[in-house]
Order: structure tokens, then sequence, then C-alpha cells
């Protein structure tokens, strides 16, 4: 049996963000379809660098296993890794930033991740994660930022969430919806009933994922009220998102047109997205990056 290695892992986390990173390690087995393996958790006191890396049989990584798992881990803000997938360099830094941890649980049985999630985050002054079996849950908060990107079909009970990621069809999630003016989040749960990758994206019709929002009547009724509609004006193949973080747009360098007969390719354009803090990169992670990209407005736009 080949055996397969995927980490996760959190990078200078706000403290708020392991209470996070408890859940996730705790619904692991959820995600990996109850499949057998270990579990390895590492934490540095010192950057508060954390990471889970998961031996499973290379079997259980199945493509929707490894979608499950990229659209849960972004949404906790951490950084999904295939080992096997890294190239020998990268593979070696993660070994050296994982030996520098001077707490750790390892060879725990993949099944009893909640169990040991518990033992380890408790110790480090986390609350407890979920018991085990319990669904996932996805906030949306339709008043907040990325709001662009959810509109709901009250006809068909048909919430879309715009995004690169998204869990695979038929994974059955709790929701927890937010609006402004609300005391307390709408709770409920839904089914994934469509995928639309980026591939597939277009005009008005951007890469996401539709929900079938199952119950309760409260949730669908909040939803109704006050989510945005579907638009048939949309002529944009992904929302727009507000960056929060000072931009520096770099220009490509001009291509010497005397060094070669024909013209060289004109090098990308790049953009330097800077942060002042820790907070404001994770939260523009979640709200922007973790949806595959920031927007950059410019006045001086260059060729397609």
């Amino acid at each position: 049996m080949t055996t397969a290695h995927y980490a996760l892992v959190f990078v200078r986390p706000p403290r708020e963000r392991l209470s996070a990173a408890a859940r996730l390690v705790a619904e692991l087995p959820l995600f990996l379809g109850g499949a057998d393996g270990e579990l390895d958790l590492h934490h540095c006191v010192a950057t508060a660098y954390t990471a889970a890396v998961v031996r499973a049989p290379r079997e259980a990584f199945t493509p929707d296993v490894l979608a499950r798992l990229a659209f849960w881990i972004a949404r906790a803000g951490a950084q999904p890794i295939l080992l096997e997938a890294l190239p020998e360099e990268k593979r070696a830094r993660l070994a050296a930033d994982i030996g520098r941890c001077e707490r750790a649980l390892t060879a725990a049985r993949l099944a009893q991740a909640p169990e040991a999630a518990g033992r380890f985050f408790r110790a480090l002054g986390v609350s407890s994660p979920p018991p085990a079996g319990a669904r996932p849950v996805l906030a949306v908060d339709l008043d907040g930022p990325g709001a662009e990107g959810i509109a709901y079909r009250p006809e068909a009970r048909a919430l879309f969430i715009a995004g690169v990621l998204a869990p695979p069809r038929a994974d059955q999630l709790a929701l927890s919806v937010r609006h402004d003016g609300a005391p307390a989040p709408v709770e409920g749960w839904a089914t994934v009933a469509e995928v639309r990758a980026r591939r597939d994206a277009g005009p008005g019709r951007p890469a996401g994922f539709t929900l079938r929002v199952e119950g309760p009547p409260a949730l669908h009724e909040v939803l109704a009220q006050h989510a945005r509609g579907s638009s048939g004006r949309d002529v944009r193949a992904a929302p727009r998102y507000p960056v929060k973080a000072p931009v520096r747009v770099t220009p490509a360098a001009a291509a010497s047109a005397a060094a070669s007969p024909s013209p060289a390719p004109t090098p990308a354009p790049r953009a330097r997205v800077e942060y002042a803090t820790d907070q404001e990169l994770a939260a523009d992670w979640i709200e922007n990056l973790s949806h595959g990209g920031a927007f950059v407005r410019t006045a001086s736009p260059h060729p397609v």
C-alpha cells in the first residue's frame, strides 16, 4: 500500500485563528471519508506556526477529497499541501519549519482526530473543537466582504457562492447566515447541488458552487429577503471584490526591439500587495485571495 502525505499549515496565525485550526483538524476524518491513517500535529510557540500532517493510503485522496480539503482549509485561512506534489526544495523547507516546532503530537489515529485535536489545542489554551461527526459550518455574511459573490434564487432555494474553490457535489454542510441588523446568525443545512469550475466560467457565469438550502424555513426566509438575487445583466466572469490593502503596480520592462529580429514577448505585469499587519493579511486571504486573486485598479492598464 502506497502512503500519501497531506499537510495543512497556518503561518503566523492570530490567536483566534487557532480555534479554526482546532475545528479543521477535528473534521479531517469527515473530509477523508473515514479513511484509515495517522495524524501529526506541530506548533511553534515563538511564531504560532501550526501544522497538521495526515498520512493515509494514496487512493484515499480522490479528486473529491482533494477538492473538499482545499476548500475548507482555505476557508480556515490555512495552506493545503500535498507533499508528493512538492518540489524537493520546498519539501525540505516544510520539514525544517516543522522541525522547529517545540510542541508535537505524532502518530495519532486519524479516526481519533477530534480527541487528539482537543488534547493538543487545549494545551495551547484554545477552546475544544466540535464533537466527532459534526458537519463543517459554512459562515455566510450577506452584508460583509465577499457578499458581491453571493446570489439566491428563492424559487429554487438555490444559494450561489462564487469562488475558484468548492466542495464536491452532493456534500452536506451546515450553514450559518448573518445580515446587518440581525441579533444572531440563522443556522440551517444545505447540499452542494452544482459546481462550476474555473474552466467552465464565462461572462455572467462565474466559477463557484450552488447550494440547495434544505432548511429550516427561517433560513430560506432570511436568504429570500436579504440576499442579492440573480441578475441576467451580469457580464463579469468573476465578481469584483474590494481589496483592503495598498497596492503598488510595477510596470513590465519594455522589450528591446534590437535583441532579436522578431519581437520578444512582453513580460507579464506584476502587482505587489502590501499588508500592514498579519491580521490584515488573514482577513484579505479569507475575503479575496482564497477566491482566486484580487482585482487591481490602475490608471495605466496593460494590454491583454
